[in-house]
């Protein structure tokens, strides 16, 4: 079983894999492209719906600290 660093590590690590603009942020667009790759395709409301779940601060991006609360 993965500890909770482990986890915190590969979280970092695919998030920069599709973090394009490298500013610390996985946008609509970069959301798109990793779930594609990762197979599992979404609509543009069901990526909008992904991103409101953990997107605290209301910028309509998902920063690393908001992936890993």
């Amino acid at each position: 079983m993965l500890g909770v660093m482990d986890r915190l590590d590969e979280a970092s690590v695919a998030a920069s894999m599709y973090d394009d603009g490298r500013d610390g942020y996985l946008d609509l667009g970069e959301m798109k492209r990793m779930m594609e790759k990762l197979g599992a395709p979404q609509t543009h409301l069901g990526l909008k719906s992904m991103i409101a779940e953990v997107d605290e601060d209301g910028d309509s991006k998902i920063s690393f600290r908001e992936v890993t609360r």
